[in-house]
């Protein structure tokens, strides 16, 4: 499972989107947001965990 960051009350829901993402099969981002998670997570310091986003299958 990923560190979660927010992992306080300032994203309520956050808990239960990343409890679907897990639990999905398959996921679909474009990437625009792919770009914007990469530049997001470099900046927090969480650029590894999300850098798979960067590799997965292209639809």
């Amino acid at each position: 499972m990923y560190s979660r960051g927010w992992e306080s009350n300032d994203e309520p829901q956050g808990e239960a989107c990343m409890t679907a993402i897990e639990e999905a099969d398959r996921l679909l981002i474009s990437a625009g947001t792919v770009a914007e998670a990469l530049l997001v997570a470099s900046r927090r310091n969480v650029g590894e965990e999300v850098e798979p986003l960067s590799r997965v299958e292209q639809s």
